[in-house]
């Protein structure tokens, strides 16, 4: 199952609250299944990391899934890097 991620920027000229028309959105991440019950999240817009972390996001093609902030994404980005990491280094 896979989602993409928008951030919204209802702070144009022309953006009616009521009806949720004029806003401008921009894709900041994807997420995707890996296996296992894993799934992966990868930036699609690399400025999206500095935007600060109560920035909140949108899920355009799926549900939230526990993903309604840039931190919540920097935090499974970290997750999953660290399990990936143990899982690489197992032997050692």
């Amino acid at each position: 199952m896979s989602t993409t991620f928008k951030v919204v920027n209802t702070n144009v000229e022309g953006y009616c609250k009521h009806c949720d028309r004029g806003a401008e959105s921009y894709e900041v991440a994807h997420r995707r299944g890996v296996g296992g019950g894993e799934s992966e999240i990868t930036w699609t817009n690399e400025l999206a990391k500095a935007l600060p972390n109560n920035t909140k996001v949108i899920a355009v093609d799926n549900s939230q899934q526990g993903i309604y902030t840039i931190g919540d994404i920097k935090g499974h980005i970290r997750r999953y890097e660290s399990l990936e990491w143990d899982k690489e280094n197992e032997d050692v």
